[in-house]
């Protein structure tokens, strides 16, 4: 399925949730690739001299809100052929500050499906702490000259709750029913008359006919909000991995950019997510060793219809303080035409405040 957007952050799939549309068709599978990548010495010996955990995941019950101390500590990794350079990043949920407790909120985010439902996504601030180290080089060399780098963002608390798990479990349990982009099963369901969203209302026409097609795939309303919580609780998460020094250059190194023509011609810069919804499953076994499903969700970023980079998620349910990720374990985006580029980003340790 492939969800639109009007405007991003330049790359890396930090999509404005107020610019959502609509979904279109199921994508084809991609291959797998590997976000379980190993930390250089010169991480380890930085961890281990400044106490920073690099194993380990605690889990609290899925019912507990993020709480001022929670942590995860992050490991990001980008290759480009035989070159490698790693940060070691802990996001760290914090209290609000005055100034930030004095700050009017967030407006609510609103959303219409076209099965007729009203999605609204209240509108609070959870501060997020975020401190970096790196580059670290793949070939020799310590951690001396590395930069330290402390910040902070505000990200909205409903976003990070929202997760991926229920999504994934939809897509699995939903795909065998839905026209598939590849050609298979072209008798099924075409997944933009049920799985579409916009900032207006669907005519009345569109709404009965999703109405229809959700009841025939046996989508329910918490599916619907589920999977258009998609992009936001994306964009939550990266609103804090945007933070790291270098990470926008380093994703624009990846990117496959449209064309000035492609531009010209739509008259617009138009970001979309395409999931491939045939390879969404579950990760067996899952190498944080923690006892919950752990899913794939991998997607293709596409720029005015065409790939910009090959993604996946890792994702599992988002109990704190992996709601300071809004429950990702790992990511990894590459670029289409040349897989030697990559960026990964993966979930070493995390830390619930007791």
């Amino acid at each position: 399925m492939r969800i639109h957007c009007g405007l991003i952050w330049v790359a890396f799939l930090l999509i404005p949730f107020s610019a959502l549309s609509r979904a279109a068709a199921v994508g084809q599978p991609g291959d797998d690739g590997s976000i379980f990548l190993a930390p250089m010495p010169a991480v380890v010996t930085y961890a281990r001299g400044h106490d920073i955990p690099m194993s380990g995941i605690d889990l609290a019950d899925r019912a507990e809100d993020a709480r001022p101390g929670d942590s995860v500590i992050l490991l990001v990794t980008f290759l480009e052929g035989e070159k490698s350079q790693q940060w070691l990043v802990t996001l760290r949920t914090e209290a609000l500050s005055g100034p930030e407790r004095e700050r009017k909120p967030p407006n609510d985010i609103v959303l219409y499906t076209i099965t007729g439902q009203v999605l609204r996504y209240p509108g609070s601030w959870t501060a997020m702490g975020i401190s970096s180290v790196g580059p670290f080089y793949g070939k020799g060399g310590g951690w001396l000259s590395v930069e330290e780098h402390d910040s902070r963002a505000l990200v909205r608390t409903s976003f990070l709750n929202l997760g991926f798990d229920r999504s994934c479990l939809f897509i699995m349990r939903t795909s065998p029913k839905l026209k598939h982009k590849n050609g298979e099963n072209p008798t099924g369901v075409d997944p933009a008359g049920v799985l579409s969203w916009s900032v207006k209302p669907f005519p009345a026409a569109k709404v009965a006919e999703g109405k229809r097609l959700a009841a025939l795939i046996g989508m329910t309303p918490e599916d619907d909000r589920q999977v258009g919580g998609v992009a936001p609780a994306l964009t939550a998460f990266l609103r804090s991995v945007e933070k790291v020094p270098r990470m926008p250059e380093m994703v624009m190194r990846l990117v496959s950019a449209p064309s000035l023509w492609s531009i010209f011609r739509q008259g617009k810069l138009e970001a979309g997510i395409e999931m491939q919804s045939s390879k969404v499953g579950v990760i067996e076994p899952n190498n944080w060793g923690i006892p919950l499903p752990v899913y794939r969700l991998p997607f293709e970023l596409q720029f005015n219809g065409k790939p910009a980079l090959d993604c996946a998620l890792a994702v599992v349910e988002p109990r704190r303080p992996l709601l300071t990720s809004a429950g990702i374990l790992g990511l990894e985006a590459s670029n289409p035409e040349n897989t030697e580029k990559r960026i990964t980003v993966r979930v070493l340790a995390t830390r619930a405040t007791h």
